[in-house]
């Protein structure tokens, strides 16, 4: 098996601390809330919804956090566009609340 060396892509913008606690917390049986976050590729922004899985603490701020879910490309060109298009897929995401902005690793 290859090993892929794993890519940091910068996040540009994201949802609010609200957002992302109830894309967490407020779900149905049927279906999971998503937030969107943008991801900055060759200078433009690709918007990804993300269906949050787990939220944790990165610091004792209130404001940094890090995520896992799975991230789906809905607008502009993200760097798999290789791959199976609209494919869900797994992310680590490090984002801070105060000014939006992170970073996000594709993990598959």
């Amino acid at each position: 098996m290859v090993s892929v060396a794993k890519v940091h892509y910068p996040v540009v913008s994201g949802p609010s601390k609200w957002d992302l606690s109830l894309a967490l917390f407020d779900r149905s049986s049927s279906s999971a809330r998503k937030v969107l976050f943008g991801m900055k590729f060759n200078d433009r922004v690709a918007d990804h919804e993300v269906q949050v899985n787990s939220v944790e603490a990165e610091d004792g701020s209130g404001e940094s956090w890090n995520i896992t879910g799975y991230a789906t490309l809905i607008a502009g060109e993200g760097p798999l566009r290789g791959s199976v298009p609209r494919r869900p897929r797994h992310v680590s995401i490090y984002f801070r609340t105060d000014n939006r902005k992170g970073s996000i690793t594709f993990l598959d």
